[in-house]
């Protein structure tokens, strides 16, 4: 049995929840799925204050920590991920970024190897491309394999998807299911591998400036590695020189 859990950021159920229903419709129809549909709206989840607390510190400290936790814990043990967000003026609505701000710590101590998603948006019309591109980063520099992008622009404040519409959806969601069923492994691409080894040098050099990160990648026996999973041979040299480089730059 493959857990899928569904991030919908959305405080309506609107395009972008009918959307995200057309996804999980579509890989219910491949066996062995256990779905859980969670509205970033019903955790109220108060704004990120910025206080640096996760990074510098410890996650655990977050004063929202009762409320992320058990979003992480899901998260872990999902097999597959869906976030689903809405565009308003170009960009991602503030219930998923706020979401997302609270996880800013996970950027510097990157946890979700190997494990895909896929990531959808809806816009009255222009910038869905723009979204599930923000999103599909994020998801990256949080340690996500791969994560396939379903933008979607709707013409209309109440959508009938198209011929074509449908058929995308279907062949994206077909080919999430075979991954996730398969086991599939990406090789990282050069966004992962770049900011991978940007913050591996800074670990690397953190010990007393930020003890958390360090202490963290020494833990996870990542300080030593080019990344978790083999990047191929011109990808490995590179981040050996990126990282020769980053350590030339910084403070003695």
């Amino acid at each position: 049995m493959k857990k899928c859990l569904v991030l919908h950021g959305s405080p309506r159920r609107g395009n972008t929840y009918k959307a995200t229903m057309l996804v999980v419709d579509e890989l219910a129809k491949q066996p062995d799925w256990d779905f859980e549909l969670i509205r970033i709206k019903d955790l109220n989840l108060p704004f990120c204050l910025g206080c640096f607390t996760c990074i510098l510190n410890d996650e655990n400290k977050c004063p929202h920590t009762g409320i992320l936790n058990p979003i992480l814990r899901k998260m872990l043990d999902a097999d597959a991920l869906i976030v689903s967000a809405p565009i308003y003026i170009l960009q991602i609505n503030a219930e998923t970024k706020n979401f997302f701000d609270h996880l800013a710590w996970i950027f510097h101590r990157p946890r979700f190897f190997g494990k895909q998603a896929l990531v959808i948006t809806t816009t009255a019309a222009a910038a869905a491309a723009k979204g599930t591109k923000f999103l599909k980063e994020t998801l990256y520099q949080m340690g996500y394999n791969h994560a396939y992008e379903l933008p979607i622009a709707c013409w209309d404040a109440e959508h009938k998807p198209k011929a074509r519409d449908l058929k995308k959806i279907r062949a994206l969601a077909q080919r999430f299911g075979r991954d996730i069923q398969g086991g599939k492994l990406y090789k990282p691409s050069w966004y992962h591998i770049i900011y991978h080894t940007a913050f591996r040098a800074a670990a690397n050099a953190g010990s007393k400036d930020r003890t958390a990160d360090h202490l963290y990648w020494k833990e996870q026996g990542l300080l030593d590695k080019v990344y978790p999973h083999k990047p191929g041979i011109i990808k490995a040299l590179f981040a050996r020189m990126m990282t020769a480089a980053i350590k030339a730059m910084m403070p003695s």
